[in-house]
């Protein structure tokens, strides 16, 4: 019986963490439910993705090709991140110079979908990304 318990309680801590194959996560990616900006990142696989950040009025603002590592099955680590957090992008241009960090973010399954969020301690939020390709 102790053993039986032992296996349940391993195979649920093993559970917790999603795996991901990398041709999974080859795809283009696009922001949940943004209103004043937009964008578009491609995961591609040579190891490299390629961002598309577009303004409320539809305007091209910021467009990247970075690096990428795909880390334990489960974490994309983004080199030179925009870290897009829906600022209205015509008023607050300054926004775009940010993009010498890097950001790490683990993958997950939500409802069938496959997606990876940001999360801001400072303001509780979640910053999500779906896969549409």
């Amino acid at each position: 019986m102790k053993a039986f318990f032992s296996i349940i309680i391993l195979t649920l801590l093993v559970s917790c963490d999603e795996s991901f194959r990398s041709d999974e996560i080859i795809g283009v990616y696009v922001p949940i439910g943004y209103k004043n900006s937009y964008d578009t990142i491609w995961i591609r696989p040579d190891s490299l993705y390629s961002r598309k950040v577009y303004n409320a009025e539809n305007k091209i603002v910021l467009t990247t090709t970075q690096k990428y590592v795909f880390i334990n099955n489960n974490i994309i680590d983004f080199f030179y991140f925009f870290e897009n957090y829906d600022y209205d992008l015509a008023l607050y241009p300054e926004n775009l110079s940010d993009t010498l960090g890097g950001m790490q973010c683990r993958l997950e399954r939500y409802k069938g979908e496959v997606r990876f969020c940001i999360d801001l301690s400072s303001e509780s939020r979640r910053y999500c990304y779906k896969k549409i390709d």
